[in-house]
């Protein structure tokens, strides 16, 4: 989904073709003087020439451990690193990411204290080990060794030595070295393929990389990760909305991996960086003028920003939120109405399944609106296999390789995970209802399931076993105080409204027609009634104007004439005030 105004932010220097989204917009907040880890972006283009260096990416951890002590009051020892694709369009989940690289176990004591325990510390170093275990040398998870920390990371080692044959890199620059070469890799691999194949992205871009200190959501006082947005991504309604996982890092929330606390748990626990982070998020609507997504990571009780970017939300939700910041005088009347989806803004809000039909099977995060029923199946192989006939997918938690699966499934349930997570943003962009965090009324119902007939209610977040019918929603408030009526044409109901005889000052007469070609080979000066035809079945308000100045326009009904006076102002926005009616 193309998000409207970023453009105007972006120069030949920083832009989103030369950064990836993720490195633009770090690039804005650091500017901006928001509290941002400090960061690197390895451009797409220079990375298809060079791979950068050891050389270069050795110099690179330098002055990122000299930044982080001097802005994060970080000893240089517990600096380690997150290295995160950059593409020009998102691609939630389908690259790798590696988190906690650069550690060896050296670095146990120094992070001990900062994070306030030696088991903690063992963990942030295990956590690097496995990630480039898993996505250098490409040990499989279910293969990852467990138990105590400091004999899982000897262990890595080892799967990593024998799966590669080389020695696993100790020195901070090889480790990351390896993780900006995975991440670039990853563009190629089978779920980024089909994601760009889904939602036609160019295979000629090439992602950035991005690396950045990593502040830890995992310290022992006041930490944690969330992500928080603007406004509600199902509504539109303005004020913070989000989620919080104490105690963990942002890939266990993203990952879909825990099911997070309500944005307000933060408030308890932290209350002077909720508020910066409400505050944060208020300005950068201000200044996106689009609902806004904030990642984020509390470490002891000190806010770090760790992205920013457009949210993915229905059309109608998106035309809700212009309509927002038109009224809080954030845009100019043009710029909102050339922002709004005509078609959407007759959608209604989301059916809900109707209570009373079925039995409840389960409840959980409303991730998804709409509502769907299938046969539940538990992997992407069963919902391909399934041959196109309607089907749940549930998982756990979905991993990256389940896009196929949700592409193809009516509706998609984990038992894990919030509004924040890949599963939740995924099915938000391919407009399929979620329910994530799904709690069992009978926990043990799910292992026992298979090819029930369900029911998914992304809108409320219930699971109902059986067929249940879905309730429409309510049509949205008009936003007649925005779209107004027209300057330079004249809609009327009826061709019985038009003037019996009109000629402009050369005595050229009105032309009423239906056709839009025969309107557009008019005699020249002659003005132009148009009458419009109705549209569809399911969307009779729809019509289609010639690209030509109009004297008159006839409509059929009233929910045409809203349609008709919104495409003419938008219309109007685009062309000069000056322009001649005809």
């Amino acid at each position: 989904m193309s998000h409207p105004g970023i453009e105007r932010f972006e120069t030949p220097q920083i832009s989103r073709a030369l950064f990836g989204g993720k490195g633009f917009f770090l690039t804005k907040l650091a500017e901006m003087n928001y509290p941002v880890p400090p960061f690197r972006i390895l451009p797409g283009e220079r990375l298809r020439q060079t791979g950068g260096t050891l050389d270069e990416i050795a110099q690179l951890v330098r002055e990122l451990r000299r930044e982080a002590a001097a802005t994060m009051a970080a000893d240089r020892a517990t600096v380690a690193f997150a290295v995160r694709s950059s593409a020009p369009v998102s691609m939630p989940g389908m690259m790798d990411t590696l988190l906690c690289v650069g550690l060896t176990p050296e670095n146990v004591p120094a992070l001990t204290e900062r994070l306030g325990g030696q088991e903690t510390a063992w963990r942030a170093v295990v956590s690097g080990a496995r990630a480039l275990c898993v996505h250098v040398a490409g040990v499989p998870e279910a293969d990852l060794p467990t138990g105590p920390p400091e004999r899982v990371h000897s262990e890595l080692i080892d799967s990593y030595e024998q799966r590669t044959g080389a020695r696993f890199p100790v020195e901070p620059a090889a480790q990351v070295k390896a993780a900006v070469d995975a991440v670039a890799a990853s563009w190629n691999n089978r779920r980024a393929r089909e994601y760009r194949a889904a939602h036609g992205i160019s295979e000629a871009d090439r992602p950035s990389v991005v690396v950045q200190a990593m502040a830890y959501g995992t310290a022992a006082t006041a930490s944690g990760s969330g992500v928080v947005f603007s406004h509600d991504p199902l509504t539109g309604m303005r004020g913070l909305h989000g989620e919080y996982l104490p105690a963990a890092t942002g890939e266990s929330l993203v990952g879909g991996t825990a099911t997070p606390a309500n944005i307000a748990v933060l408030a308890d626990t932290a209350p002077a960086a909720y508020g910066e982070l409400a505050a944060t998020v208020d300005e950068l609507f201000c200044w996106l003028t689009l609902i806004v997504e904030v990642e984020f990571v509390v470490e002891s009780g000190k806010l770090w920003l760790l992205q920013v970017r457009p949210a993915v939300a229905a059309e109608r939700v998106h035309n809700t939120v212009t309509v927002d910041a038109w009224r809080a005088g954030l845009l100019d009347r043009p710029a909102a109405l050339r922002r709004l989806r005509p078609t959407a803004l007759f959608d209604r809000a989301s059916p809900h399944a109707a209570a009373g039909h079925a039995p409840l099977l389960a409840s959980g995060i409303a991730a998804s609106t709409g509502v769907a029923s299938g046969r539940l199946v538990r992997d992407t192989a069963a919902v391909l296999a399934a041959a196109g006939a309607p089907t749940v997918l549930l998982r756990p938690s979905t991993e990256p390789e389940d896009f196929a699966g949700m592409l193809h499934a009516t509706a998609v349930v984990t038992q894990e995970g919030g509004s924040g997570s890949h599963a939740a943003v995924v099915a938000r962009e391919l407009g399929k209802p979620a329910v994530v965090g799904a709690r069992f009324i009978d926990p043990e119902w799910p292992a026992r399931a298979g090819g029930e007939l369900v029911t998914v209610c992304g809108t409320t977040g219930r699971i109902w076993h059986g067929l249940v019918p879905a309730v429409d929603g309510h049509a949205p408030p008009w936003p007649s105080d925005l779209i107004g009526e027209p300057l330079r044409t004249t809609v009327v109901d009826s061709p019985d409204d038009l003037p019996s005889a009109e000629v402009d000052g050369a005595g050229a007469g009105l032309v009423v027609t239906a056709d839009p070609d025969l309107a557009r080979r008019a005699p020249a000066g002659s003005p132009i009634a148009f009458v419009c035809g109705a549209g569809p079945a399911d969307r009779p308000w729809l019509a289609e104007l010639p690209d030509i100045p109009l004297r008159y326009v006839v409509v059929n009904s009233p929910a045409q004439r809203r349609f008709v006076c919104t495409l003419l102002a938008i219309r109007e926005t685009l062309s000069p005030r000056s322009e001649t009616q005809r």
